[in-house]
């Protein structure tokens, strides 16, 4: 046993301290890297679960469907924006075209921040956030000047940049560092 540790002798035969050492770095750097791994592949399940079952609630919420229908109704009959207007604001119209407005920019925060997968809300969504936004841009533009807000429904703008191809989106780096940060 010259030199090996009692328990290991014939196993991992260890001739110094400084190998017991760089053995026991090596071992604990890949048992961080294989955990960091599992955390990495068991918040992507997790956030892609999270995303349709988002889908799922928001396709069966009576409220929103009815907002959605109401946006709609709206957005086909033209001047969307006169809802954006002071006076219009404690309508029924003004109010589900924010209620559909706010549920969008939700989705967006969750998809800019990770909580969604943007890869999921891409195949579902992308086609119906273009062309909510593209006719609801002129209430969100009149409702910024109307309120002195132009932060209003930022996201949502940001997202429709991206998916409709006007602005590129993060890059691989920062879409997922701020999943963790």
């Amino acid at each position: 046993m010259d030199g090996a540790e009692p328990g290991l002798a014939g196993f991992l035969p260890i001739s110094s301290p400084i190998e017991a050492i760089l053995i026991s770095a090596t071992v604990a750097f890949i048992a961080v890297i294989v955990t960091l791994l599992g955390i990495a592949v068991s918040r992507a399940a997790s956030t892609k679960t999270f995303t349709i079952q988002t889908f799922i609630t928001a396709e069966s919420d009576k409220e929103l469907l009815e907002a959605q229908a109401a946006f709609n109704m709206c957005a086909k009959a033209g001047n969307i924006a006169q809802y954006a207007e002071k006076d219009q604001h404690a309508t029924n119209e003004s109010e589900q075209i924010r209620r559909t407005l706010n549920h969008l920019e939700l989705l967006a925060i969750g998809v800019h921040t990770g909580a969604l997968s943007f890869s999921i809300f891409k195949r579902w969504y992308k086609n119906g956030l273009i062309n909510q936004w593209e006719q609801a841009e002129s209430f969100v533009v009149r409702l910024r000047q109307v309120t002195k807000r132009k932060e209003l429904f930022q996201d949502l703008e940001d997202l429709y940049k991206i998916l409709s191809g006007k602005e590129q989106g993060p890059g691989w780096l920062q879409r997922h560092l701020t999943k963790w940060f």
